[in-house]
């Protein structure tokens, strides 16, 4: 990995609901949602010459997609979602929020 990039934590699972109910498709959709866009922009920060523009796009995505998508998630209330996942996915959203703007930054300046 080039010198510089921070290889951001992975994204957490949610986590199982105890009995035997799933969760409902809204939450699992935002999981989901949260995970694929984790997932593109790591793939994006561990290339070796990462494209300004695409690096704009992640951050913007993590702004707007993710920190709302958790926002909402971390306001169900019926079923709740666990806070822990909560705290380990906000957590997860900021590494990836600063390792993104470090490359973007690092990009511009080449």
């Amino acid at each position: 990995m080039p010198s510089g990039k921070s290889t951001p934590l992975t994204f957490p699972e949610l986590p199982s609901r105890s009995g035997q109910a799933a969760w409902p498709a809204d939450i699992t959709d935002g999981h989901l949602t949260m995970k694929a866009t984790h997932k593109a922009a790591s793939q994006a920060l561990n290339l070796d010459e990462s494209n300004p523009i695409r690096l704009q796009h992640y951050n913007k995505q993590i702004k707007t997609v993710m920190l709302s998508t958790l926002q909402a998630l971390a306001a169900c209330k019926s079923p709740p979602v666990p806070e822990r996942y909560i705290e380990d996915a906000a957590n997860s959203i900021r590494q990836l929020a600063w390792s993104t703007a470090t490359a973007l930054k690092s990009s511009l300046k080449r």
